[in-house]
């Protein structure tokens, strides 16, 4: 029993020294040096419904999105930017889920939002608002199409710019002149321009991107990406002279208990108030659903 235990302990141990993993915002921020605008709470469903972001959303999901807005336009208060790039160091971080859900969020506070699809290996914008894919920035980019042609309207509260067909070359496209021009033709039309590119690590496309534009956000996964691919990133960055607005701690552990109050947790419904003269007072009774 004794060796039995100690064999656990030892291999817990070795686990840890092996992990390499980021697991909180705060050592997220400390390894990066820079400020953690947002921390996106764990959910069951985002595999299936990647917008969080409806009209009437409380869900802490949708929520953590809200701050993520507000932080992002008080991180910029001196220096807003225009055109903001939406990366991550490897696949699978939530990078897509990040730039589709600050994109609604700023639209519904009325902030004029185009979301652009640039990650021309694995495009999924238009996927997720059941939008066409086949026009799109390729379109423009080879000069089929104007922008203000292919421009496509997301529940009638977002403008989105599909990513079109997939290229043979698309590191090229993404840094070509072209490019350029229409990201200022967008920022000329739009409050903000949200860009969701490709990782940075495997493929070259958003080093080539991400100068033309005012700021990138960098969306990292909790106990998924390790320390030495975050450095990698953010060198790969700072390398070309990018603008790092700060990082999106995503998949994060969800607060545990029965929700904040403010909008946070289960939905919260109001019992009718008793009649005049009725000794009993009318409280607010929470909900059995909610999201974690």
């Amino acid at each position: 029993m004794l060796g039995g235990l100690l064999l656990g302990t030892g291999i817990v141990a070795l686990r840890e020294a092996l992990d390499t993993t980021i697991k909180t915002s705060e050592a997220l921020g400390e390894l990066t040096s820079l400020p953690v605008l947002g921390s996106i709470p764990y959910d069951r469903n985002s595999a299936r419904q990647r917008i969080a972001m409806d009209d009437v959303s409380t869900s802490a999901r949708a929520e953590a999105f809200r701050k993520l807005r507000a932080n992002l336009q008080f991180a910029q208060v001196d220096d807003r930017s225009r055109v903001i790039v939406v990366t991550s160091p490897v696949p699978g971080e939530g990078k897509t889920t990040t730039a589709v859900n600050l994109a609604l969020s700023l639209a519904d506070a009325g902030i004029r939002t185009c979301l652009v699809d640039a990650d021309l290996r694995r495009p999924s914008v238009a996927g997720t608002f059941g939008l066409v894919q086949d026009d799109g920035l390729t379109t423009v980019l080879i000069g089929q199409a104007r922008v203000e042609d292919v421009v496509q309207q997301a529940g009638g509260r977002l403008a989105v710019l599909a990513s079109g067909a997939v290229p043979p070359n698309p590191t090229e496209l993404l840094s070509c002149g072209r490019m350029a021009e229409v990201l200022r033709e967008l920022a000329a039309g739009y409050d903000v321009v949200i860009v969701d590119s490709a990782p940075l690590l495997p493929v070259a496309d958003t080093i080539g991107l991400a100068p033309l534009a005012d700021g990138v956000l960098l969306v990292v996964r909790a106990s998924k990406t390790g320390r030495d691919q975050i450095r990698g990133a953010s060198e790969s960055l700072n390398r070309m002279g990018v603008r790092i607005r700060g990082s999106v701690f995503s998949v994060a552990s969800a607060f545990k208990g029965k929700g904040y109050g403010y909008g946070y947790g289960p939905a919260e419904v109001p019992v009718p108030r008793p009649s005049a003269g009725h000794e009993e007072s009318a409280e607010v009774a929470p909900s059995s659903g909610g999201e974690k």
